[in-house]
């Protein structure tokens, strides 16, 4: 055993009180692993206790004080030393029994008037007269259960006997505080972890397929960490779990599933899923599944999205987060488009279909899966593990992500002619820096045409340079800018400038930013405002702004890292996932600060 308020005065504690003791501190350290939290039985404002197993199992080496240890330490020492004048095992229990009421009371044991004892036999009347309430620490009493600080002040009791024959030995003391220890933990364990279960998690328990495995579970931390993995329930084709905060999640199996293409779908066993079977669905353009669910554990008035879960069979073609798979779906009378899934941890993909407020809990859900792009997914079939209902937090269904910039009206007219000027100087035209692929090896010629409906006129400088694209799958924006059309020491965000036409096609998806000059990836854009569940963090969504174009964000960078000497290369190529570009009017980029 050692005591300290914290391990490294626990060390010093320990070597003065066994510095006559047979047994040396290094086994003492090595018996408690080095003074473990796990090894505490009891804690006080003044000291904590440890148990610990020696190698010896006889029992002799518990803790033998020398005589020459004892005689200095009065308020530790044997009342039958004083008449028998020599120390047996019976000893150190008494010595023991005088720890263990120091930490039960926050204080260290004194000697007053000469009584050597005194100490000892306050604390034996306390006990017999019941009034230890009074005397036990507070911060003790807050941690403890009632029965075990009952059964640790019964044992430091019984140590304290005058007579060496009443005291018990030193293994049952042992027994009794590990008893006081698992009565503790358990009392800990209920008032910390049964809070954090779901309310009704008995009666969920009893619809899992082996309710009385989990109700053998004792501790209610071990039954919260089930929780947070999962629970199969409802024969196999449920997945309940919660998160940290207590939010209730579930996966619905693809077992609940219409399937009315039946020769395109089979049932198979797949690596890491929380079902037994899994559907393999051959003809991922033509899926036809239709999914009517009802969500039955889902905490009430919490926003949740709803998210298929897939992969594609065979083996991974690439590392990125995000993969283009275009899912086609109807939810209602609405076709809707999702077009990136995410990879997960446990090698499945997730696409969200939609968000949800579960207003009541009959409320159902229905969705019907029609394809998914074989541009990308390829001929592979794919595995439907299921549809998961996942909560999150506040949940805005009006905000988009990306950067919006809102531009105030200046009455006075001398500032309003130097702002026409300075923006005239950061907007580049479409006819100077837009080009198609055809037009890189002759950037005169245009695959296109200008659009002489859309000129527009600034301040009555006339931008005569908006571009129509007819239908093109690429295009790409080259220019050379200037180091004082640029803010210095901040970030700068490039800008396209454009409309669309009214019979304009092709605009709806996704399309990729790529910076050639730096060889990568910049962000995903899209012209029209898509559904909000396609909207990632980093994508560019469009803005209208105030002389009636939209834009929307190409690129962002730091000018003072971007510039090679006095000029700032642009080279970005964006091309469409799927389809062509028809109907966009470009009318240029334009350059502002963060």
């Amino acid at each position: 055993m050692g005591f300290s308020s914290t391990k490294d005065t626990a060390r010093m504690a320990i070597s003065e009180y066994v510095m006559s003791l047979q047994i040396p501190l290094k086994e003492i350290a090595s018996a408690t692993n080095n003074f473990a939290d796990e090894n505490i039985i009891a804690r006080g404002s003044y000291a904590l206790v440890y148990k610990g197993a020696l190698s010896d199992s006889s029992g002799d080496l518990i803790s033998i004080v020398a005589r020459r240890c004892v005689q200095p330490t009065h308020s530790y020492k044997d009342p039958e030393f004083e008449t028998t004048g020599g120390l047996t095992h019976k000893s150190d229990v008494f010595s023991f029994g005088v720890l263990l009421f120091e930490v039960l009371f926050g204080t260290k044991a004194s000697v007053q008037q000469g009584d050597n004892w005194y100490f000892a036999k306050m604390a034996r009347l306390c006990y017999d007269e019941k009034r230890l309430d009074d005397m036990i620490d507070r911060d003790l009493r807050k941690q403890m259960d009632t029965q075990s600080l009952k059964l640790f002040a019964e044992t430091a009791y019984f140590c304290l006997k005058e007579q060496r024959g009443q005291r018990p030995d030193m293994e049952q003391i042992v027994k009794k505080l590990d008893n006081a220890l698992e009565i503790h933990q358990s009392f800990e364990d209920y008032e910390k972890w049964e809070p954090r279960l779901p309310v009704d998690y008995q009666k969920i328990i009893q619809m899992s397929k082996t309710p009385e495995l989990y109700q053998s579970i004792e501790m209610r931390r071990d039954l919260y960490n089930m929780f947070l993995k999962g629970i199969l329930l409802q024969d196999g084709k449920l997945w309940f779990s919660i998160g940290t905060n207590g939010a209730r999640n579930e996966m619905i199996s693809a077992r609940n599933f219409s399937y009315r293409n039946r020769s395109s779908h089979k049932w198979r066993s797949a690596d890491v899923s929380r079902f037994p079977k899994v559907a393999e669905i051959t003809d991922i353009s033509n899926l036809k599944i239709q999914i009517k669910m009802k969500k039955q554990f889902i905490s009430p008035s919490v926003n949740h999205k709803v998210y298929l879960i897939f992969r594609v069979c065979g083996p991974r073609k690439s590392q990125a987060k995000r993969m283009y798979v275009n899912l086609k779906y109807k939810t209602g009378n609405e076709t809707v488009h999702a077009y990136f899934a995410t990879w997960r941890e446990d090698g499945w993909m997730m696409i969200e279909l939609f968000q949800s407020l579960n207003h009541k809990d009959d409320t159902d859900f229905e969705v019907l899966l029609e394809s998914f792009s074989r541009c990308y997914c390829g001929s592979s079939s794919i595995y439907i593990e299921g549809i998961e209902f996942q909560a999150i937090d506040n949940v805005n269904h009006e905000e988009t992500k990306g950067f919006k910039e809102v531009q105030k009206v200046d009455l006075d007219t001398e500032k309003v002619k130097k702002q026409h000027i300075e923006e005239q100087e950061m907007m580049l035209s479409a006819k100077k820096v837009v080009y198609t692929s055809s037009d890189m090896m002759n950037p005169d010629r245009f695959d296109g045409r200008i659009s002489k409906q859309h000129q527009v006129y600034h301040d009555s400088i006339i931008f005569r340079g908006a571009i129509e694209f007819l239908r093109h799958h690429v295009f790409r924006i080259r220019c050379k800018i200037q180091r004082q059309m640029l803010s210095a020491n901040t970030k700068n965000v490039c800008y396209l400038v454009f409309k669309l036409s009214e019979k304009s096609r092709g605009l709806h998806g996704p399309v990729i930013v790529r910076d050639l000059f730096h060889q990568k990836e910049t962000r995903i854009l899209y012209f029209r405002s898509p559904n909000p569940s396609n909207i990632h963090d980093s994508d560019s969504i469009p803005e209208k702004r105030e002389d009636g174009w939209l834009e929307v964000i190409l690129w962002i960078f730091n000018s003072d890292y971007e510039l090679k000497s006095d000029h700032l290369f642009v080279n970005l190529k964006l091309v469409t996932y799927e389809g062509t570009m028809s109907g966009l009017i470009v009318r240029g980029i334009e350059f502002r600060p963060i």
